[in-house]
């Protein structure tokens, strides 16, 4: 008996050991896989954080151009009234003159335009009136057959246009 039971002791410890490294086998493979994991967790992490820090970092510079983008914007509405108020301004003494032939002002534009303007409405003027710029409008000169060009007369002195303004209406009328 005492043969057999050391012969089961051989075989227990044989089987023992063939199972003791065949665990130390299996953990040191999922120990492996283990730290192969955690690596690609910890790489991964990093990633996230690098990625949070540039979206945060992101974040905060495209606040920074929205609120520069908004302060332009009401500063260009701002600066387009501005414009639209000067162009306004610049047009205030200027008379647009219709359907006078083309190159009837020969080379000195605002002396011809002057006498015109004092034969027209002497009356109302009581001289010539002083004149800053006359010329034709911007474009292509136009052919024979077609309709001129109009005439732009810009007047020193807002009272003198306004004067010709009212006295072209009522000689119109009449």
């Amino acid at each position: 008996m005492e043969a057999i039971s050391d012969l089961l002791d051989k075989k227990l410890a044989t089987h023992s050991q063939t199972i003791t490294t065949e665990l130390h086998r299996s953990f040191a493979v999922i120990e492996t896989k283990l730290d192969t994991l955690q690596s690609t967790v910890s790489t991964n992490s990093l990633k996230i954080t690098e990625l949070e820090s540039t979206l945060n970092n992101h974040d905060q510079r495209l606040e920074a151009l929205e609120t520069t983008c908004s302060a332009l914007a009401s500063k260009n509405t701002q600066l387009a009234a501005q414009v639209l108020d000067l162009q306004s301004r610049s047009r205030r003494n200027t008379i647009r003159v219709l359907g006078l032939p083309e190159g009837v002002e020969g080379a000195q534009p605002v002396a011809f335009f002057g006498r015109m303007l004092e034969e027209m409405f002497r009356d109302v003027l009581g001289g010539v009136p002083e004149i800053e710029r006359a010329h034709r409008s911007l474009g292509p000169k136009p052919a024979p057959h077609q309709r001129p060009r109009p005439v732009l007369i810009r007047l020193l002195r807002f009272q003198e246009k306004d004067r010709i303004i009212r006295e072209a209406r009522a000689k119109r009328e009449n």
